[in-house]
């Protein structure tokens, strides 16, 4: 795919492998040390693909080059206008990558699962492009290597203190009129954990209907399948759903 991804040190992260789901100017990248090259990147292929789902072609399929890079400029205006002073080349990739997010036509670079360390996200709201490469103003030091399993997580930092949350009116009840926590045996459960997130350079809400003994300042590894979370590993505690 057409970005490599590095900190606000240059420090080679990984590149962009996929769309996340819900959220349009959200993207996986993998951390690994394959880096993406010219050969990855075909522009005639990506202009065509584009040029279609823009109704930029003629009946006889060729590209009407004017009305693409007005279409082209008409995105980046409405929706990305800090990048409307890069290259022609560099518009192009994101409009791609913002536009085209269907897995099954998304072109990007297949490397072997045991090349890929983790997945973090990358906001490219919140970044920047430079020589065809996308940087996030942050200093990546939580990445983990270890995982569990063969599955790839996805690793995020808490960046809030979490907050369970009890789901029963009577504990409620019994701590108001000073019980002994004694007395709640019983009648109370921890109904969910609410979490503050950061993976990468993109911060979001993570609610867990379980009781996770985490912490401010943890590393955690997401394990999701069929954007569904199945799994989270933290200080060597496995949580399975």
């Amino acid at each position: 795919m057409p970005f490599n991804v590095y900190d606000r040190n240059k420090k080679f992260l990984g590149f962009i492998q996929c769309a996340y789901p819900q959220y349009t100017n959200v993207f996986m990248a993998a951390n690994t040390d394959v880096k993406l090259n010219d050969k990855d990147f075909n522009i005639n292929k990506v202009k065509s693909e584009l040029a279609s789902f823009l109704g930029c072609k003629s009946m006889l399929g060729k590209i009407n080059e004017p009305r693409l890079h007005k279409s082209i400029d008409n995105i980046i205006t409405k929706e990305l206008g800090k990048y409307k002073n890069n290259s022609p080349e560099e518009l192009l990739k994101l409009v791609y990558l913002r536009i085209l997010r269907d897995e099954d036509n998304f072109h990007y670079k297949k490397i072997e699962n045991s090349q890929i360390r983790s997945y973090f996200l990358v906001d490219i709201s919140k970044a920047v492009i430079e020589n065809d490469s996308i940087i996030i103003d942050e200093e990546i030091e939580f990445i983990n290597t270890d995982k569990i399993g063969n599955d790839i997580p996805m690793v995020a930092m808490i960046t809030e203190y979490p907050r369970i949350q009890i789901d029963s009116m009577l504990s409620g009840q019994g701590l108001l009129l000073g019980a002994n926590i004694e007395d709640l045996v019983g009648r109370t459960h921890f109904h969910r954990t609410k979490l503050k997130i950061k993976s990468g350079n993109f911060i979001s809400d993570l609610d867990l209907p379980v009781e996770l003994y985490l912490k401010k300042g943890d590393t955690i590894q997401i394990y999701i399948d069929n954007r569904v979370i199945k799994r989270i590993f933290c200080d060597g505690i496995i949580y399975e759903f």
